[in-house]
């Protein structure tokens, strides 16, 4: 047998040997995230036999101990899911926590929450821990507005409560807690909640009727959405109002109605479409309080609007924003008054008293009313003289 032979054998054992050693090293745990099949490997040795004790020495030991461990592998996992699946930063969190409940089911949950907060410190992210009584806590720095749920402010950064987010029966805000002084990435970058893009989950197409009135015609749309974003929303935590107005359409509701709508609105002048867009919010759903609705403050993004059969005035403003925005080129905002949010508009010509902003006039128009009519430049009542913001605009 000649050298070159040999040689090729030799190499071809150490592959295979190399093959058998990385594979009784290393495990894959699989799990569903959503609609999406998740499938990570990962090396036995992070499998670490270490106790979670909630005091700062144990956590600094903890800490200390994962950094000798082979976590990049599983990171570089995580991170690719994030980048294809288009996850914000939240939803990346989500996928960190089920990743690490699926490897470390056994473990307790202070031993799962470190786990949680040492990969998302090394993804990049400024994460905190507070401990009180027995129990860890994990939080994360954001810019967003997160409601019902605990925030701590340290410096001029605001901390949010990822430990206890989906579940609002717990609460330590009544409680005294030790804030852990090890911080592992204090310049981390913040978490945001924001959907601005949509998660790129696969779709579950739901068929749903679109019924409302225009100037005395009944029009009936077929129009199909996506269930997964219903289902995302229903736990989605509660956020500052406008962020649902940012989100989009998801593509299932952009492709069944939008072309349904601009082959009507295109043969109209920009006051007689809006018109119609102003009819379609006013007269295909029931009014209902978040409170009568679903016992609780839920706004929607535009879709849930479509799919529920009531709406607040909120909701219906996120709805006709996004729908002016697709189908008209004419500016918007967001005209945020106590207890009431409503839409201006800039038309060819005024109507009624003006909105003023940045040197442009808006026309009031309000997706929730007058539910019997078209009209436009009519304020919500008793709402006339009050003070407004602008929350959003476009254009």
């Amino acid at each position: 047998m000649s050298d070159k032979i040999i040689k090729c054998v030799i190499i071809t054992l150490s592959i295979s040997a190399w093959s058998l050693q990385t594979y009784a090293s290393s495990q894959m745990t699989k799990l569903i995230f959503y609609t999406e099949d998740i499938s990570i490997q990962f090396e036995n040795s992070i499998l670490l036999e270490q106790e979670a004790k909630a005091n700062e020495t144990s956590i600094h030991n903890f800490y200390e101990k994962l950094e000798k461990l082979p976590f990049r592998p599983l990171l570089l996992q995580l991170t690719r899911y994030k980048k294809k699946l288009n996850l914000n930063s939240y939803l990346y969190s989500e996928l960190v926590q089920e990743t690490v409940r699926n490897i470390y089911g056994d473990r307790n949950s202070n031993y799962r929450t470190l786990i949680h907060w040492y990969i998302l410190a090394k993804s990049g992210y400024d994460a905190r821990l507070t401990h009180a009584g027995p129990s860890i806590y994990l939080y994360a720095y954001t810019r967003d507005e997160i409601y019902s749920v605990q925030i701590i402010k340290l410096g001029n950064k605001e901390f949010v409560n990822l430990s206890d987010l989906k579940d609002s029966d717990k609460n330590i805000k009544s409680n005294s807690y030790y804030i852990v002084e090890f911080v592992p990435n204090a310049h981390g970058k913040p978490i945001s909640f924001r959907l601005n893009k949509l998660p790129n989950f696969q779709s579950r197409p739901l068929k749903r009727k679109l019924v409302f009135a225009h100037r005395n015609q009944l029009y009936r749309f077929d129009i199909t959405m996506d269930e997964n974003l219903i289902d995302l929303m229903r736990s989605y935590p509660l956020i500052n109002p406008d962020y649902y107005i940012e989100t989009p359409l998801s593509n299932a509701l952009k492709k069944s109605l939008v072309p349904k709508l601009k082959q009507l609105v295109e043969k109209k002048g920009t006051i007689e479409a809006v018109q119609f867009l102003l009819s379609l919010t006013r007269t295909a759903f029931d009014y209902k309080t978040d409170k009568d609705n679903f016992g609780k403050n839920k706004p929607m993004i535009p879709d849930e609007v479509l799919f529920y059969s009531a709406s607040d005035c909120e909701d219906r403003s996120a709805l006709f924003y996004t729908l002016v925005k697709e189908l008209l080129d004419v500016p918007l905002i967001v005209v945020d008054y106590p207890e009431h949010l409503t839409i201006g508009v800039a038309l060819p010509e005024n109507i009624g008293k003006p909105l003023y902003y940045e040197g442009r006039q808006y026309t009031i128009c309000d997706p929730t009313g007058p539910s019997d009519s078209d009209a436009m430049g009519i304020y919500p009542k008793g709402y006339e003289e009050l003070p407004y913001k602008v929350a959003l605009s476009f254009k």
